[in-house]
């Protein structure tokens, strides 16, 4: 559902190969015109990116999906750059149209060979590389304004009970200098997906291993202790949750729209994969009222 702020339900990585687009509106902008949008949205936070014509015969088509990881939904949009521009021009339109969003990172996910998408980080899109045709982006925690272009992966993971791992959530971006130690990576998720204390509490009594990936494939490597610095890859951490069963009796952390924030007991009705990712209905036992698509973050047994 689309709420006034064109934001709509969270809309994780679709397998297929289309454009996984939950919101088809379509802007078209030139590359040359990124810097008049950036004074723009500085000026006014109200003011929208508007529509430029395209030039066929030099531009292509980019689609941006942007994820904002405590609200829990996606926004996606087209728009049209020369062709041969790099991810700096992307940066800047995504600021143009974003105003409100502080640091943010654009990747790439792992696909086969069939075309069909994983929520699993392939690249992380530095400014100078060149734009490709499907991308995917998220807000970081950048505290004191720090600006790196070193980044690590933590892919939040369901260890069902037949014991194969299957994704729970987007995967979070974080700064390479967070992976220090355990204590430090708790902190970055505590701030992009942990919507409550109890959330965090319960994040952090979960397992984190150190993991690679490989054609859509997750293994596990060791217990996470800390990371040495290889600047010649992408570290990615795997923070591995239990899964729920039906019946199951769990705590749900709800903050409404003017921010009051009180808890839900409930059952578990079903469990199911939504895009490739595992998903919970929680049926409140006071009024009845079904919970739809929580994930692992937020349904908390008891």
């Amino acid at each position: 559902m689309q709420d006034e702020s064109g934001y709509i339900g969270f809309a994780f990585i679709t397998p297929t190969s289309m454009l996984p687009c939950g919101v088809k509106k379509q802007h078209q902008l030139l590359s040359r015109s990124v810097e008049s949008l950036s004074s723009s949205s500085s000026s006014s936070s109200r003011v929208a990116v508007e529509s430029i014509p395209l030039i066929r015969e030099h531009g292509r088509k980019v689609c941006i999906r942007f994820f904002d990881t405590i609200r829990k939904a996606t926004r996606t949009q087209f728009f049209s750059v020369l062709s041969g521009s790099t991810m700096s021009c992307i940066y800047e339109i995504i600021h143009a149209w974003l105003p409100e969003v502080g640091g943010l990172v654009c990747y790439t996910v792992q696909s086969d060979d069939h075309g069909r998408l994983f929520p699993l980080v392939k690249e992380v899109l530095h400014p100078g590389v060149e734009v490709p045709e499907l991308l995917f982006c998220q807000e970081v925690f950048l505290p004191l304004q720090k600006v790196t272009d070193l980044w690590g992966v933590v892919n939040i993971l369901v260890m069902q009970h037949h014991n194969d791992l299957v994704p729970g959530y987007i995967p979070l971006i974080i700064q390479r200098t967070s992976m220090s130690s355990k204590e430090a990576i708790q902190e970055q998720i505590r701030y992009l997906c942990c919507a409550s204390p109890a959330e965090a509490e319960y994040m952090k009594l979960q397992s984190f291993l150190s993991c690679s990936i490989y054609e859509g494939v997750i293994e596990l490597i060791s217990f996470f202790d800390s990371f040495d610095n290889d600047l010649e890859s992408l570290p990615q951490i795997a923070i591995v949750y239990p899964a729920l069963a039906t019946g199951d009796l769990v705590r749900v952390d709800i903050v409404d729209r003017v921010g009051r924030r009180y808890s839900v007991q409930g059952v578990i009705k079903h469990s199911r994969r939504k895009d490739g990712v595992i998903c919970y209905d929680v049926e409140d036992v006071t009024l009845g009222h079904v919970l739809e698509g929580l994930t692992c973050v937020q349904a908390l047994p008891l």
